[in-house]
C-alpha cells in the first residue's frame, strides 16, 4: 500500500470537513500520522487507525475532531474482563495448607532484580503505589498473564494516554456510539486457550530485551504506517515455531476473520472510526487483506494529530 495525501481528493463531506479542521488546529504541536481510507463497494467512507494498547512519547494523537460527526467508533472490546477471573495457582494453594509462602511455579525462575524491575514498571503506571508485599500475591496466580501484560508497561514519567484511552475520551466527548467487534468472553475464552508457556515467555522476553528501543520502533512504524514493520517490532522472537503459530492463530487471525463480517455493515454505513491493534492490519490474513478480498478499496492517507509528549 502506498501512502496518498488527503485534501481536496476526497469526496466524502465528512473526511473534507475532518481535513479542514486538522490543517487549522493550533492547539497542540501539530504531527502527521498516517491512517488507512476505507471505500466501500457502494461509495462510503470511513477509517482504520492502528494502535498498540499503551502509552508512549511520540506516538501521535488524532485530532479530536476526527469523531465529530462520525456513525460508530469501532473497538476491537471493552476492558472488562470478567471470564478470565484470577485463580491462584494449585501448587500455592497446598502451600497454604502447610503454612508455607510460595509462588506460582511460572514464577519461580523470576529474580529479586527481575520482581523490583516488575514492580517499578507496575508503579510508574498506577496512580498508587504497590507495596513488594502485595506485588507478590500477583506471583502465586495460576497464570503469568496479568504479569506479562505489567511486564510490558513502559516506565514513563507523567501520565500519558495511549492512543485508545484518548480517542475513548474522544467519543465519549461526541457522543459517538462506540461498537465492540468482540464479546469479552470470546476473546477471553481464546486468552484461556493459550498455555502458560506462551505467557512465561511473554514476560521474560519483556524482562530481558530492550523495552525502549522496541516501544519506539513501533511506534516510529505506526505513525508512518508501516504496519508490517510495526508488527514485526512488537513479535515475540523467543516463541518456539508451534507457539508463534498457536498465537497468531488464536489471537490474530481467527479473530480477524470474526471481525469482519461484523464490520462489513458498518462500512457499508460510512462515517465509521475504527481503531484495532497494529498486529491485526498486515499480512494476508490480515484486516486490510480480508477487506480487500471483499472488494473494499484500502488506501493509506497522512491525516495531522498532536504528538503524545
Amino acid at each position: 500500500m502506498e501512502i496518498y495525501l488527503i485534501g481536496i481528493r476526497m469526496k466524502s463531506k465528512f473526511l473534507l470537513i475532518i481535513a479542514a479542521v486538522w490543517l487549522v488546529s493550533t492547539s497542540a504541536r501539530s504531527e502527521p500520522y498516517a491512517a488507512l481510507e476505507i471505500t466501500s463497494p457502494s461509495g462510503q467512507r470511513s477509517l482504520l487507525l492502528g494502535t498498540m494498547h499503551v502509552p508512549y512519547p511520540g506516538m501521535v494523537l488524532p485530532d479530536p475532531a476526527i469523531l465529530d460527526g462520525a456513525r460508530a467508533y469501532v473497538i476491537e472490546h471493552t476492558t472488562a474482563d470478567e471470564r478470565n477471573t484470577p485463580r491462584l495457582a494449585p501448587e500455592v494453594l497446598i502451600g497454604l495448607q502447610s503454612k508455607m509462602d510460595v509462588v506460582a511455579n511460572w514464577a519461580m525462575p523470576l529474580s529479586e532484580a527481575q520482581i523490583d524491575t516488575l514492580l517499578e514498571r507496575l508503579n510508574c503506571s498506577s496512580p498508587e503505589k504497590i507495596s513488594r508485599e502485595n506485588f507478590r500475591m500477583l506471583l502465586k496466580l495460576d497464570s503469568p498473564r496479568l504479569v506479562a501484560q505489567l511486564a510490558w508497561l513502559p516506565c514513563l514519567p507523567g501520565q500519558r494516554k495511549s492512543r485508545d484511552q484518548w480517542m475513548d475520551e474522544v467519543a465519549s466527548k461526541y457522543k459517538v456510539p462506540v461498537v465492540s467487534l468482540e464479546t469479552q468472553d470470546e476473546v477471553g475464552a481464546r486468552r484461556l486457550a493459550l498455555p502458560t508457556s506462551i505467557y512465561q515467555k511473554e514476560l521474560f522476553s519483556a524482562l530481558d530485551g530492550n523495552l525502549i528501543a522496541s516501544y519506539n520502533e513501533v511506534v516510529a512504524s505506526i505513525n508512518g504506517g508501516n504496519f508490517e514493520a510495526a508488527w514485526a517490532a512488537a513479535r515475540i522472537t523467543v516463541y518456539a515455531e508451534d507457539e508463534r503459530q498457536l498465537f497468531e492463530r488464536i489471537m490474530v487471525a481467527e479473530r480477524n476473520a470474526l471481525w469482519i463480517p461484523r464490520l462489513i455493515p458498518i462500512l457499508d454505513q460510512g462515517k465509521a472510526v475504527i481503531l484495532v491493534g497494529v498486529a491485526h492490519l498486515p499480512g494476508p490474513l490480515g484486516v486490510v487483506a480480508l477487506l480487500k478480498a471483499r472488494g473494499y478499496d484500502v488506501q493509506r492517507v497522512i491525516l495531522q494529530g498532536q504528538a503524545a509528549e
